[in-house]
């Protein structure tokens, strides 16, 4: 599913910001207007992914009228000490279906002995399809146990 959230540009050649109003946090920057466009994009697919994972409602992008963006512009409290406002510029991001996914967390020790484990087995274990079926059998276990 494909989101466009509005991003405001700040900054002079050589050093641009990007903000989005719907997603406090997500930022970037890039040295051109092409650049920070670009990065606002990768930022903005992260964040989003990084919200999916951690179970958060991702929000929908608010329909901003021109006096709305004019006023979040000029706002005292949300003004940028990078340079002035730019653009207001549309950024399409994809996003996962969050339907049908859940949200496993490993241990980092678990995760590294998996890897060193990997790395000196002979017959190299495919470290994704191990964790994949260490998760189906512990949903396996539940569902005997819930039984």
């Amino acid at each position: 599913m494909k989101r466009t959230y509005l991003g405001a540009v700040c900054g002079t050649e050589g050093s641009y910001g990007i903000v989005f109003r719907d997603l406090p946090g997500c930022t970037s920057a890039g040295d051109t207007l092409e650049d920070v466009r670009a990065m606002g994009a990768e930022a903005l697919g992260v964040h989003l992914q990084t919200m999916i994972d951690y179970g958060h409602a991702i929000p929908q992008p608010t329909v901003h009228g021109l006096q709305e963006v004019i006023d979040w512009l000029c706002d005292p409290d949300d003004l940028d000490d990078n340079g002035p406002w730019v653009e207001i510029t549309p950024i399409a991001v994809n996003i996962p279906d969050e339907e049908g996914t859940v949200v496993v967390r490993l241990k980092a020790d678990l995760v590294q002995r998996i890897a060193d484990l990997s790395a000196v087995n002979e017959q190299r274990i495919n470290s994704g399809r191990f964790i994949e079926l260490a998760v189906e059998h512990e949903i396996e276990r539940y569902r005997k146990s819930a039984a």
